[in-house]
This record gives C-alpha cells, sequence and structure tokens, in this order.
C-alpha cells in the first residue's frame, strides 16, 4: 500500500478491474499519493488494442474524485478518440 487509501484487498481489486473494464475508465482517490486523485481512460489503436492511458490528476482538496468523470472524462475520451489514428 503506498498510503492508508490504497486498495489492498484481492476481492475489491477484482471488483474495481471489473468495474473499469466495464465503464472504460479509472478513477483513484489517494491511492497513490495522499492529496492526489485522477482519472485515466485507456488510448488504444485501429486494431483495438491498448497501448496506453490518458490520465488527469488534481488536487484532492479542489476536486473530490467523486466529480472527476463527471468534468473530465467527456474531454479524455475525446482526445482519446483523436489519438487514435496515431497510434497505428
Amino acid at each position: 500500500a503506498n498510503t492508508p487509501l490504497t486498495r489492498t484487498d484481492p476481492e475489491e481489486l477484482v471488483a474495481e478491474l471489473r468495474r473499469v473494464r466495464d465503464e472504460g475508465y479509472a478513477v483513484i482517490d489517494q491511492e497513490l499519493e495522499l492529496g492526489l486523485c485522477s482519472i485515466a481512460v485507456p488510448l488504444t489503436n485501429n486494431r483495438g488494442s491498448v497501448v496506453a492511458a490518458l490520465n488527469i490528476g488534481a488536487p484532492a482538496a479542489r476536486i473530490p474524485a467523486s466529480e472527476l468523470a463527471e468534468r473530465f472524462l467527456k474531454p479524455l475520451q475525446d482526445v482519446a478518440g483523436t489519438l487514435k489514428p496515431m497510434l497505428g
């Protein structure tokens, strides 16, 4: 665990990975570093393979993790779509 908020329970991690796969994005809330939350989307190439991720991090005191998807998911997905043809 990197912080007291880092998920370490295997069942909880598997459930979160399923959610991420189903919803197409991931959010962390101070799991890597206290005070930092972030949202990420996959970057896929023209063959549908995930080749990278696009991430926005923010201070948790200014933007709660619960607001990240509402505020930033669509712009991240738009950028991911723009980059897709460049990723091969």
